[in-house]
C-alpha cells in the first residue's frame, strides 16, 4: 500500500473542523480533551477479468479514535463514611396445598369421524420487475483553488454534496484525458505537484455514490510565475 493513500488528521470531534494533518501534526497544547485522531486509507478496485465494463471503483476506509487527556484515576472518596451493603434475605418458600390427583376416564375412547377439508391453492401470478430510476447527483459546488508560489502548493475546497462517498479532482490537460490528482472524502484536496513554469494549471471536482458521478464542478485555475 502506498504512503499517499494514507491520510492521518485532526479534528474537534467532526471532519469539517480539521486543525491538522500529518504533514503538519498539531503541539501538544492544541489537542483537548475529546479531539479525534481520523486515519483514512483510500484504494481503487478494479476486477481482473473485465467481462462487465465497470470503471475503477475507489474504497475509501476511515476509523476515528477519540483523545482521552486529564482523566481522573484512582479509588473514588465515599462522602458520608463507608458504603454499607446489605446483604439480602433468600426468599422462604411456604409450601401450597398439595394438587389433588385427577380421576381417569373410563370408557370407550372417541373416534374422530370429520373428513378434513382441502384448503385451496393459490394460483401465483405474473411477477413485475421493478424498474430502477437514479437519481442524478448534483455537481459539487463553489471550487475555489489557491497556490503558496514559493513551493508550489495548491489548495482546493468545494461544497459538500449530500449523499456523496467521496470526490476525486482532475487537472484538465491537452490533450485528453484529464488527469486525476486527489481522491479524498472531504471536502478539500491539498496537491504540492504544480511546476512554477507560469503555465495555467486548471481543476475541477466531480462527485461519486458508489460508482455513479456527478457532474463535474465549475473549473479553477491558478498559475506561478517561472522561477
Amino acid at each position: 500500500m502506498p504512503d499517499s493513500a494514507i491520510a492521518i488528521s485532526w479534528d474537534h470531534g467532526t471532519s469539517d473542523q480539521t486543525f491538522a494533518t500529518c504533514a503538519a501534526p498539531p503541539s501538544i497544547a492544541d489537542v483537548q480533551l475529546g479531539d479525534r485522531v481520523v486515519v483514512s486509507v483510500t484504494l481503487v478496485y478494479a476486477p481482473f477479468v473485465p467481462l462487465v465494463p465497470i470503471p475503477p471503483i475507489p474504497i475509501v476506509s476511515e476509523t476515528a479514535r477519540t483523545i482521552m487527556i486529564d482523566i481522573a484515576a484512582g479509588p473514588t472518596a465515599t462522602v458520608g463514611g463507608p458504603a454499607v451493603t446489605e446483604t439480602p434475605n433468600p426468599p422462604t418458600n411456604t409450601p401450597g396445598p398439595s394438587p389433588t390427583p385427577s380421576s381417569t376416564p373410563t370408557g370407550p375412547t372417541p373416534t374422530a369421524s370429520d373428513t378434513p377439508v382441502p384448503l385451496p391453492t393459490d394460483t401465483p401470478g405474473p411477477t413485475k420487475t421493478p424498474t430502477i430510476t437514479r437519481t442524478p447527483i448534483p455537481a459539487p459546488g463553489n471550487l475555489q483553488v489557491t497556490v503558496n508560489c514559493s513551493n508550489g502548493q495548491v489548495r482546493l475546497t468545494w461544497n459538500a454534496v449530500p449523499g456523496a462517498h467521496y470526490y476525486a479532482v482532475y487537472e484538465v490537460m491537452s490533450p485528453p484525458p484529464d488527469r486525476q490528482v486527489c481522491l479524498t472524502n472531504k471536502t478539500r484536496c491539498d496537491y504540492s505537484s504544480i511546476p512554477l513554469d507560469g503555465a495555467t494549471h486548471t481543476f475541477y471536482v466531480v462527485a461519486y455514490v458508489y460508482s455513479n458521478r456527478s457532474a463535474p464542478s465549475n473549473v479553477a485555475a491558478v498559475s506561478c510565475p517561472a522561477g
